[in-house]
């Protein structure tokens, strides 16, 4: 049960039912009043609030982002003082509130979006932030609320989310650490902030030129440290699929963008340089989520697999030379795993090159290695895959990339690697 979100959808129902002056002050101050408990009342009637007024549903996230702004009062602030400061911060509230809801009477134009204050870092010989009254923002309170309106994601229907976006990437970047070292910041990334505002980014790319789209990528990604650009990249990335593959809100033009942008971003971490050539079935874990959303797959507990399905396969044709340039410069076993979770998902004529090209590139990593190709059974993945095209469209194995796979399948032959005769046998007679 929760009463908060009860409350918030019964003052809602009587704006639709029995509207009377007032009542939309009286929803905003709910808002700022009820915390983040009244949020899920709020995702229940959303569309009912936006059939009322299109203006309420921003309104209230206003006066919800204003609501996440708390005090901090240093070390030694009476308690006189700290009363002040918390009246004088409530008084502050209440006005903007108000200049929310006279825009929703019509009598103002729209209020700026609420500041989120950013951190604050003690200058040499400057008061250590810690013992001076300041703010900071409650960012799981506001993701709370802005994730119960997320089936309004649509800058094309509505102008808000696009204002989010201008009005709180500074802050974001500030909150996931720009210009900070890894050790400052490790743990204080706001992770489910960064899970509704990124998708609501992702959704943002739309109509965007190469240019802007660069420009919009960098100021998300450019200066910040290695394990939240790992984060941020891999929540944006599965955004941008689900906007690509899903809704078609992309072009293949701006999804082969931002994967070639992010795959670059990713090489300049130190995270990267460390496992990139890692001899493991593991990685870093801060780097495995960013490395697995390259390849579409989820990076589960126990086994990652693609997250796209047969039918979203060929869309990915798009995504293949991008990913053939980026295992040459990551040769992890890892890495190795993701890719052939994707080649499996639907193979076909149109993979063959690749296929070749990612085995060639393994082969020349791990020449002897029985590990690699038996024990953990790359050689048998691959010669699976291939058998499979073989089978569907002979056709694709031309000459351009016989000597590769020719090369690959006789060291798969001499190591014993199961399937592999079969595939020799298939691809020189036609038969297994």
């Amino acid at each position: 049960m929760n009463p908060w979100a009860i409350a918030f959808v019964g003052q809602s129902l009587l704006l639709q039912k029995d509207p009377r002056p007032g009542d939309l002050r009286s929803l905003l101050r709910f808002t700022i009043r009820g915390g983040y408990a009244a949020a899920h009342g709020f995702g229940a009637v959303l569309d009912l609030l936006s059939a009322i007024n299109p203006l309420i549903v921003p309104g209230v996230l206003r006066c919800a982002f204003l609501a996440a702004v708390k005090l901090d009062y240093g070390w030694f602030l009476s308690d006189a003082e700290k009363e002040k400061r918390l009246k004088d911060h409530e008084k502050a509230i209440e006005t903007e509130m108000n200049k929310a809801a006279d825009w929703l009477d019509g009598s103002l134009p729209a209020p700026e979006w609420p500041a989120f204050p950013f951190r604050e870092v003690a200058e040499e010989g400057d008061e250590h932030p810690r013992y001076r009254p300041s703010k900071h923002a409650d960012w799981q309170a506001a993701a709370i609320w802005l994730k119960q309106a997320k089936p309004h994601f649509d800058p094309s229907a509505y102008t808000w989310p696009s204002e989010i976006v201008a009005n709180y990437r500074a802050w974001t970047r500030d909150a996931n650490g720009a210009g900070l070292e890894d050790d400052d910041r490790s743990n204080h990334a706001p992770r489910e902030w960064n899970e509704v505002y990124f998708e609501l980014e992702a959704r943002s790319l739309t109509g965007q030129s190469d240019e802007a789209l660069a420009n919009t990528l960098d100021s998300l990604f450019a200066g910040l440290p290695d394990k939240s650009c790992c984060a941020g990249l891999s929540t944006f990335l599965l955004s941008v699929d689900r906007a690509y593959f899903e809704r078609g809100a992309l072009t293949a033009s701006q999804a082969v963008q931002v994967r070639g942008y992010l795959m670059g971003r990713l090489q300049q971490t130190s995270l990267f340089g460390w496992n990139k050539d890692r001899d493991e079935l593991s990685v870093k874990m801060h780097l495995a989520p960013a490395l697995a959303t390259l390849c579409f797959n989820d990076e589960g507990f126990r086994r990652s697999k693609c997250y796209l399905p047969a039918s979203f396969i060929e869309r990915a044709d798009v995504f293949l030379p991008s990913l053939e340039a980026f295992v040459k410069v990551c040769t992890s076993p890892y890495l190795a795993i993701m890719y052939l979770n994707f080649m499996e998902v639907a193979p076909q004529a149109e993979q063959v090159p690749f296929v070749a090209a990612c085995a060639g590139t393994w082969l020349d990593r791990f020449p002897d290695s029985d590990r690699f190709w038996i024990e953990w059974e790359f050689g048998q993945r691959i010669c699976s895959i291939l058998v499979t095209i073989f089978q569907e469209a002979p056709e694709a194995f031309s000459d351009v990339v016989m000597p590769e796979i020719e090369r690959v399948v006789s060291k798969l032959v001499s190591l014993g690697a199961p399937h592999a005769y079969e595939l020799e046998e298939l691809l020189y007679y036609g038969r297994l």
